[in-house]
C-alpha cells in the first residue's frame, strides 16, 4: 500500500515542477530524468477449503448466507453478484450482465468493464 503513496507523491512533485517550468521559475523539470522502480506485486492469498467451510458454517442462518455461497462457489466478484437479477439466473447458471458500482452519492448498475466480463457462470 505504501507504494501507491510514493507514486502519488512523485506525481504531485512532477506536476508542480512542470508548472514551475511553464511560469519560468525553472528551465527544465529535473524529475523527467527519474524513472520510478517497478512496484512489487504481492501474491493473492486465497482461503483454504477448510477456511471456506468454517466461514460458511459461521454464516449459516444469516441474511447473507446465500450471497456467500454464491461468491465461494462461482468465483464472482462481489460487485458482479450484487448486480444479478432473478431473471439472470436460470437452471443453475448465472448470466453476468451488470455490476453494482458505488458512487459518491448512491449506487449504480453498470456494464462490466470488458466484453469478457459479460459471461455465464
Amino acid at each position: 500500500m505504501w507504494w501507491r503513496t510514493v507514486r502519488y507523491a512523485f506525481s504531485l512533485l512532477r506536476q508542480a515542477l512542470d508548472h514551475a517550468v511553464v511560469i519560468g521559475l525553472l528551465r527544465y523539470n529535473p524529475s523527467v530524468r527519474i524513472t520510478m522502480p517497478k512496484g512489487q506485486k504481492r501474491e493473492m492469498k486465497a482461503l483454504t477449503a477448510e477456511q471456506v467451510q468454517q466461514f460458511l458454517a459461521e454464516a449459516r442462518g444469516t441474511r447473507f448466507e446465500a450471497l456467500w455461497w454464491l461468491l465461494f462457489s462461482t468465483g464472482l466478484r462481489p460487485s458482479e453478484a450484487l448486480g444479478l437479477k432473478w431473471s439472470d439466473i436460470t437452471s443453475n447458471k448465472a448470466s453476468i450482465q451488470r455490476k453494482l458500482t458505488r458512487l459518491k452519492k448512491g449506487w449504480s448498475f453498470d456494464a462490466p468493464k470488458t466484453a469478457k466480463g459479460r459471461r455465464i457462470v
